[in-house]
């Protein structure tokens, strides 16, 4: 599943009601060359998903020169943020329009708070909150609005934050004089932001609450998954998963049963997803992934519920299992679970049964101490555990137990882990987002 630009055509018809003048998705390198960026020596891309890292130093930025020298008298602007070091205390400018003086629109941190500063006539306004709400080391969308004469407020994640009466009324005036638009540290390389960014913006409207609301659920998926495996027929055209080019897949695969044998889960005749026999099907990701925090998800439907494994994560024996069954002698062996070996197994489920021949979104979530399991985009169970960050595979379809393999049998439309833990908004969108590929079935 590929959660990228989601939904970007109403996306794109948003941006033009809301007054965008800056969209940089920060998606590839020639798209900010294009968009006449200019990327300093320590900006680097690192993917579409997550745009790019800015490693701290005074040339850890991406200037956009003479972009925003029009009269404003009112302004937005957002972006998505991920620091790399937790709890961040340090002068971080994150982007913004000028430097100081009369004319200055800044989102940045510092000594342990986050502030949205916009200044009219050489009066500055600011709102200001916690820093620990985005220096946590996770993804954050961060938004700073400002209407002339009325208000500066702050916005984590769409939700506001911080807001600060503004009594002076004007345009912020942008003349020549004014230094450059920049992304990731002043124009003069001062005050370097060190971590992630993606998906920048800025609009000449002070966005509503609603609207922000919205513009962070439309780009909440712009990231990428840890592990990503093809079950989509639009993938590729074979017949069964054996002859998988897998040198082209994000996450290449050890395929079906790991021997001479010729049984593989088998592309499905009609619609997306696979038909795994529930005997010797599986796929296992050739690459390894630590979890400290993570979210497990599949679209499947069962043809036998009894100790069926959707995904796990392990070696010799599992760390996480995401399935119907007992685990350790835990459970029962025809409900689903979301599992987690910690000390001991700890299963997060209400004793949901599920029948065959129905389609059911299944997720998991953990983040570092509470494990969840959504069914259906609804919150079925939850349970606690202990952090493990070693590294393991993934599997598709069977667990790491030799012993206990408990194959799955049935269909699987989607799957996907990430490694992070998604809120319960994000759970339901992308529940929405998998049940996409159900066209045809």
């Amino acid at each position: 599943m590929v959660h990228t630009r989601y939904g970007i055509g109403q996306l794109r018809s948003a941006e033009v009601r809301r007054g965008a003048i800056f969209s940089e998705e920060l998606s590839s390198v020639s798209s900010v060359l294009k968009n006449g960026g200019v990327i300093g020596s320590g900006a680097k891309f690192v993917s579409p998903q997550e745009g790019f890292s800015f490693n701290g130093t005074a040339d850890s930025k991406i200037t956009y020169g003479d972009l925003l020298r029009q009269n404003l008298a009112a302004i937005t602007m957002s972006c998505w943020a991920k620091y790399k070091t937790v709890g961040d205390v340090a002068y971080n400018s994150i982007m913004g329009q000028a430097v100081g003086g009369t004319y200055r629109t800044e989102i940045y941190t510092n000594t342990g708070d986050f502030y949205f500063t916009a200044s009219v006539n050489g009066v500055n306004r600011y709102a200001q909150a916690l820093s620990s709400l985005v220096t946590d080391g996770n993804w954050h969308q961060i938004t700073g609005t400002w209407y002339s004469g009325s208000y500066v407020r702050l916005y984590v994640d769409g939700v506001l934050v911080a807001s600060s009466a503004v009594t002076h009324a004007g345009t912020i005036v942008v003349a020549d004089a004014v230094k450059d638009f920049t992304i990731g540290a002043w124009p003069s390389g001062g005050y370097p932001f060190n971590g992630k960014m993606r998906n920048c913006m800025v609009f000449n409207t002070a966005l509503d609450a609603d609207e922000i609301a919205a513009y962070y659920k439309e780009t909440a998926f712009q990231y990428a998954p840890a592990i990503q495996l093809p079950m989509r027929i639009e993938d590729h055209d074979i017949t069964n998963v054996r002859s998988l080019d897998r040198s082209g897949l994000m996450n290449h695969a050890v395929l079906g049963d790991g021997s001479t044998s010729t049984t593989y889960p088998t592309k499905r005749t009609t619609g997306n997803g696979y038909t795994f026999d529930g005997t010797t099907d599986y796929m296992e990701t050739a690459q390894s992934v630590s979890l400290p925090s993570c979210t497990f998800a599949a679209l499947v439907r069962f043809d036998a519920v009894t100790l069926r494994t959707v995904l796990s994560h392990g070696t010799g024996g599992d760390l996480f299992v995401l399935g119907t069954g007992v685990q350790g002698g835990t459970g029962t062996n025809n409900v689903l679970y979301f599992s987690m070996f910690s000390t001991s197994w700890k299963l997060a489920g209400s004793g949901v049964v599920p029948a065959t021949g129905v389609i059911y979104s299944l997720v998991g979530t953990f983040d570092g101490t509470t494990l969840k399991l959504y069914i259906n985009g609804k919150l079925d169970g939850t349970n606690t555990a202990a952090t493990d960050d070693r590294s393991f595979p993934v599997r598709v379809g069977r667990r790491f137990d030799a012993a206990n393999p408990n194959w799955f049998d049935g269909d699987i439309f989607e799957s996907c882990v990430f490694d992070k833990c998604l809120t319960t908004t994000q759970v339901l969108d992308l529940d929405l987002k998998m049940r996409e590929c159900l066209r045809g079935c």
